[in-house]
Parts: C-alpha cells; structure tokens; sequence
C-alpha cells in the first residue's frame, strides 16, 4: 500500500464516520482534509495533511490550518499526519506549533494471507442494531484508548453502525 493510498483510505473512513452524525462535516482543501462530527470523542474530530510536506516551513503551513479548522469544532479535536511524508525533525516541529504525537497507527494492505497457523477461535459476528451493543462498543474502546467512558457516548447509537461502518 503507498502513502497516498494509506492516507487516502483513513481520510475516506473517517469521512464514512462522521457523514453519519446530524452535523458532520468534510473539509479538503489545501492540503489537509478535516471531518469534523461534532461531538465529544476527539477522533472523530479529526484533520488530516493529505500530502507530502516540502519543507519545515510547509509543515508549519499545514499544521497552522488543522488548527485553524480545530476552531471550526467546540470538541477537542485530534490531527494526524503520514510521518513518511514529513520533514527531517517534524516531531520537534509539530511540538512547536502546539501538537504532540498521541497514537501511532499503521496501515496494511495484503493480497492474500498465509494459511492460519493455529486454528482460528469461536467468533461470532453480528451488526449493531441496538443501543446496548453499541454503548458496548464505547465500553471496550474507552480504556483501549484511554479516554473517558462518557465521550463514547456518542457512538451509542445504532444508526452510526449502518452501511459501510462495523464494529
């Protein structure tokens, strides 16, 4: 998977996500693509830089405008970048302009997958189609992340599990 492909795919997620709350909003433009749901749970206040930074004065640039937008949203909010596409020393860069590195996740992509080494465990899938199973949800991702239980509240709610999105 390249960068672009990588970054293009969280932006479209997070896009899927937050089209799904009453007041979701989508942002793309030079250079960083914003999908703001309004609520409480800081990813899905989200910014993205959704290309390569030139140079120090680039990142800066870029990172002016996520918060900039952040503004645009009475939550907290979080931002997220492709560390391949940064300048030498963006850590100390993005520290100066007021960020700090949170989370570090990584995308994969695989055409096939190498036979199951062990057989896999019981499993039972099913959708979200009650307010419990998706409380649920919050009640699983709230200490994964450390975050508070009560900012997952506002994902219990069924109808933000439906089409595209899967817990």
């Amino acid at each position: 998977m390249t960068h672009q492909e990588n970054v293009s795919t969280f932006i479209e997620a997070w896009t899927s996500m937050v089209h799904l709350y009453p007041l979701g909003q989508r942002i793309q433009e030079n250079g960083v693509a914003s999908m703001f749901a309004h609520v409480p749970l800081s990813f899905m206040n989200m910014s993205i830089i959704d290309r390569p930074a030139a140079d120090e004065a680039d990142l800066r640039s870029l990172l002016t405008i996520a918060r900039e937008r952040a503004t645009l949203c009475a939550h907290p909010s979080v931002a997220a970048l492709c560390d391949a596409w940064m300048p030498k020393g963006w850590e100390s860069i993005a520290s100066e302009e007021g960020f700090q590195v949170g989370l570090n996740i990584t995308g994969m992509k695989a055409e096939a997958l190498k036979p199951p080494r062990r057989p896999a465990p019981e499993i039972t899938w099913r959708r979200v189609d009650d307010v419990e199973t998706a409380r649920a949800i919050g009640e699983v991702n709230a200490p994964a992340y450390g975050m508070p239980l009560e900012w997952f509240e506002c994902t219990a709610e069924p109808r933000y599990w439906s089409g595209n999105i899967h817990a």
